[in-house]
């Protein structure tokens, strides 16, 4: 499941004609992330690359370093 929802936000002339469509992403506690994507596909990408990053940072903190081997000379 994703930590963050997609909502978007479409404003409309006076007679009720679509003037622009956005899509803004928010975390899961409803603060808004990234706002005035031009389209879902490029939230979904946006979503997914952050998250991929922040499992790579997360991994990344469970390596430790192999300092059994004596520096060479």
């Amino acid at each position: 499941m994703s930590s963050y929802n997609i909502e978007v936000k479409v404003e409309t002339d006076s007679d009720g004609s679509e003037i622009s469509k956005t899509w803004n992403i928010f975390s899961l506690d409803g603060s808004l992330v990234k706002s005035g994507i031009l389209s879902e596909s490029e939230a979904k990408n946006w979503i997914k690359a952050t998250e991929d990053k922040e499992f790579l940072f997360d991994v990344s903190k469970d390596i430790k370093a192999d300092i059994s081997h004596p520096k060479n000379k």
